[in-house]
């Protein structure tokens, strides 16, 4: 009996993902980029040569269609203006804003 329970415990979790609930309302994305930042205070001019344009291109180029950005890397610096932690000190713009404008824009 507790094997058959199992079994359609793990039959109920798996429809949930597999019929409409999950699969066809929920887009993850068929080519994915996990762009992280781990950038030290140490490193100066942070973001200094980010472009818009390139940026795009460069997801278009490798057909992306779904991107993970950082908002605060693991030194606990924030890639955007913050009133409640630090932004990085050789950061001076919002490139978290940035990059995900450059997505919208896209598509």
């Amino acid at each position: 009996m507790r094997i058959l329970k199992i079994y359609l415990l793990v039959i109920l979790f798996w429809g949930a993902f597999t019929h409409g609930t999950f699969s066809e309302n929920y887009n993850v994305g068929k080519r994915q980029v996990h762009l992280d930042f781990h950038t030290s205070d140490k490193l100066p001019f942070i973001g200094k040569d980010f472009s818009k344009k390139q940026f795009q291109e460069a997801l278009k180029l490798g057909n992306i269609d779904a991107i993970n950005i950082f908002a605060k890397c693991h030194h606990s610096w924030s890639y955007y203006p913050t009133k409640v932690g630090k932004m990085h000190p050789n950061l001076d713009f919002d490139l978290l804003g940035a990059q995900i404008e450059a997505c919208h824009e896209i598509g």
